[in-house]
């Protein structure tokens, strides 16, 4: 079950439990999927639309759009993923549709992943902050809504804290408040040695532990090798106790 935490606009903040695979409808229900329309900069069709912005300390960031209306932002998890290859998983690429029925869904490639820029020296919170930002400024709109997934959620947070009149609601979905609080289990940190000598073999092994030896961690473990490099990976791991 997934446990998704929502601030509202006065302050309260209500939780409710979900399948993983009606978190979709239960932010419709909750009504942060709604019919109200922006400009015409925040996307037009259900295709995957790719841009680019450049962050504050000239870091070139990928994001990606699909649909129209009020923006959700998605930070999500700060690890192997791209959102390509979050999208060569059906049943990942249909939660994002189902989103994006109403409201533009917005993702995109945290620094060092993914489309956005590789060789980056910067992975500190206030970088990653940043980076949201300027997605965020993309859409030129008062207000956003914002979800968080796991790593990704101190990033969500200290924008929301940083940010509050931008951030109507804020949606943490089995988010850290702080990176350094993953406990890393032995059996994973065993792997981290294969990062120099056995790329391919430590993605998919981590992919799998992490999401499970199931179908749909197979297809994401083969479409996260090409997603980030090993020593962004290596500094990242490095990083996880200043985020």
């Amino acid at each position: 079950m997934v446990i998704i935490t929502l601030r509202r606009r006065d302050g309260r903040v209500g939780r409710l439990r979900a399948r993983p695979s009606n978190v979709a409808r239960c932010l419709q229900a909750l009504g942060v999927v709604s019919r109200l329309h922006g400009p015409d900069n925040m996307g037009s069709t259900m295709e995957l639309q790719t841009r680019y912005v450049t962050s504050a300390d000239g870091t070139r960031i990928a994001m990606q759009t699909l649909g129209r209306g009020r923006p959700l932002v998605l930070v999500h998890e700060i690890w192997l993923a791209s959102v390509e290859s979050y999208w060569q998983v059906p049943e990942v690429r249909e939660s994002f549709e189902r989103l994006a029925k109403r409201r533009t869904f917005v993702s995109f490639d945290h620094r060092g992943i993914g489309l956005s820029e590789r060789e980056v020296s910067d992975l500190s919170l206030d970088a990653r902050v940043s980076d949201l930002a300027v997605v965020v400024d993309h859409f030129g709109v008062e207000e956003i809504d914002l979800l968080g997934r796991i790593s990704g959620g101190p990033v969500a947070i200290a924008y929301a804290a940083r940010n509050p009149s931008r951030v109507r609601r804020l949606i943490l979905d089995d988010a850290l408040a702080r990176a350094r609080d993953i406990q890393r289990a032995a059996h994973e940190r065993a792997l981290w040695p294969l990062i120099e000598s056995e790329w391919e073999l430590f993605v998919r092994t981590q992919t799998l532990v992490a999401g499970g030896w199931t179908e749909i961690g197979l297809k994401m473990a083969e479409a996260n090798i090409d997603s980030i490099t090993p020593p962004v990976i290596s500094r990242s791991l490095s990083r996880h106790g200043s985020v």
